[in-house]
């Protein structure tokens, strides 16, 4: 008998009950894996300056040019980075654009990088490549104060250009100096925003992209309520309901003191599309500020505007304003979608129509291609697409061709004028003997339906076998009855004697005439 297996402790026993869960539920909270994107490091293939000489304070434009591998996908990224010497305009991120409208890639700022982030167009088309501008400013940490030559070193090349002197300031007012301005005591209604989010340019954040700011008109009287506030957004954002807020101050000093304006005193309803405020009045020398939020709703505008009209003692005065991002970044994309068809021309050994394993390719024969309707076929870079030769292995392959719409196909004809030499001896094998994929057409054949890139039919295959000679029957056998076949002449010896004699004769009587003429 064994002795008993010892018994974990209770405790031990709650403890790993309790890690064993953590961990399960750990691996069920975690995220799984992704592949990391791929960084393009050559993505950028030139850089050039809009100028070669600038001002101080003179903004440079540069210009560059872009390309990615086929093999890019998705989320993969290239970046260009400035030289010390320059810096962003702006923060704001833009997209590279097709002709189509379609985002190619999406532009974003990270310090002094520009990163370019490829969208999901690269994933169905190739050789997508396209152009682009950045806006950019001198950073004078690192710039002289006074006239130079500056390389800017780029990741593809370097440009040579040269900055003016920095411009000297006005000296500060030592004598007989203008009173300074007085602080004013009345506005008039005015309406002007900003973004949230500063260099960005209100493309950083989802929501309140826009700070808007409404001021009511203020003078030493005051106005009389009830006064009516209708303000309407352009297409393009919205309002932010709950950031409405209203803010009075009894001067327009730098310094007075805001404070809210008490609920009682006004009425707001609000939807993302426009707000009405009904305010009791405006009391003598109080200077209200209405401020709120905006989002944006429609990111490729870049210009947002607003619309208020404000309504005292049935008066009703009208402001519009717009708030526009600066032109700092931009560009194009673009790629190709194409296809392809193919592939082989070959001698069928054993004459059943199929490709089977150790036949040869057939060398040299020269093949045409025609579009659906027999018209000639140019590619995708605007080329006419000519006759192709079957390489040494019998391959041969029709490349970046246009896609075409369901039901539509290309056709492949062998060209037979143009291959005697390596068709000479050969005929067609049987067509259509088997799968598609490794049977025989005789002469001509038709693509199947190419609507997508990168596809190819690879079936577009002639077998060939050696021509067969008439067989000729076989003479009659003469000595079909046992018997040696008589050929007219009773005594061949005989026969054979006499020609002999007459030879001899003829040259014993040419040799007498030559001797008497001696």
């Amino acid at each position: 008998m064994q002795p008993p297996t010892p018994r974990t402790p209770v405790r031990a026993r709650v403890v790993g009950t309790l890690l064993t869960a953590l961990l399960v539920l750990t691996g069920a909270l975690l995220p799984a894996a992704t592949a990391s994107a791929a960084v393009i490091g050559d993505g950028i293939t030139s850089v050039t300056t809009d100028k070669t000489s600038y001002g101080y304070n003179e903004r440079i434009t540069l210009d560059f040019e872009w390309a990615v591998p086929d093999s890019a996908v998705a989320g993969d990224t290239f970046a260009l980075e400035l030289p010390d010497a320059l810096k962003a305009l702006t923060l704001a991120k833009f997209p590279l654009r097709a002709v189509d409208g379609s985002i190619v890639a999406n532009a974003a700022w990270q310090g002094k990088t520009v990163v370019f982030t490829l969208t999901d167009y690269v994933d169905t088309h190739d050789s997508v490549a396209g152009n682009g501008f950045l806006t950019v400013q001198w950073d004078h940490v690192f710039t002289p104060e006074t006239s130079a030559p500056i390389v800017l070193e780029f990741l593809t090349n370097a440009v040579e250009v040269v900055i003016g002197d920095k411009p000297t300031p006005n000296p500060p007012c030592t004598k007989d100096c203008p009173p300074p301005p007085a602080t004013p005591t009345t506005r008039a209604l005015a309406k002007s925003g900003g973004w949230s989010d500063g260099a960005y340019e209100g493309t950083r954040d989802l929501t309140g992209n826009i700070n808007w700011s409404l001021r009511l008109p203020g003078n030493d009287t005051g106005f009389a309520g009830p006064i009516e506030i209708v303000d309407t957004p352009a297409a393009g954002s919205t309002i932010e309901c709950t950031t409405i807020a209203l803010v009075t101050q009894i001067s327009l000093a730098g310094s007075a003191v805001k404070s809210p304006v008490d609920p009682a005193r006004y009425t707001l309803t609000c939807s993302p599309t426009s707000f009405t405020i009904t305010l009791d009045g405006i009391g003598a020398a109080e200077f209200i500020t209405v401020t709120y939020k905006g989002t944006i709703t429609d990111q490729e505008s870049g210009a947002y505007g607003n619309h208020v009209s404000m309504t005292i003692a049935g008066t009703t005065t009208v402001k519009e304003s717009v708030i526009r991002r600066q032109d700092a970044g931009g560009g194009t994309g673009g790629g190709v979608q194409s296809v392809s068809v193919g592939d082989f021309v070959w001698l069928d050994s054993d004459r059943d129509g199929i490709q089977g394993a150790g036949e040869p390719g057939i060398r040299g024969v020269t093949l045409t291609l025609t579009g659906p309707t027999g018209e000639p076929v140019t590619d995708v870079s605007g080329k006419p697409v000519g006759p192709v030769v079957t390489d040494a292995d019998g391959r041969y392959s029709f490349d970046r061709l246009p896609l075409l719409p369901a039901g539509q196909h290309y056709t492949v004809t062998i060209d037979r004028d143009a291959s005697p030499d390596a068709l000479s001896g050969l005929e067609p094998t049987v067509e259509g003997a088997g799968d598609r994929a490794i049977d025989s057409s005789t002469w001509r054949a038709e693509s199947s339906d190419l609507t997508l890139n990168g596809q190819r039919d690879a079936t577009l295959d002639f077998g060939f076998v050696a021509v067969e000679l008439p067989t000729l029957p076989l003479p009659a056998d003469p000595a079909a009855d046992g018997e040696l076949a008589q050929t007219g002449i009773a005594n061949p010896a005989s026969a054979i004697a006499a020609a002999l004699g007459l030879l001899i004769a003829g040259a014993a009587g040419l040799l007498i005439r030559r001797i008497r003429r001696a």
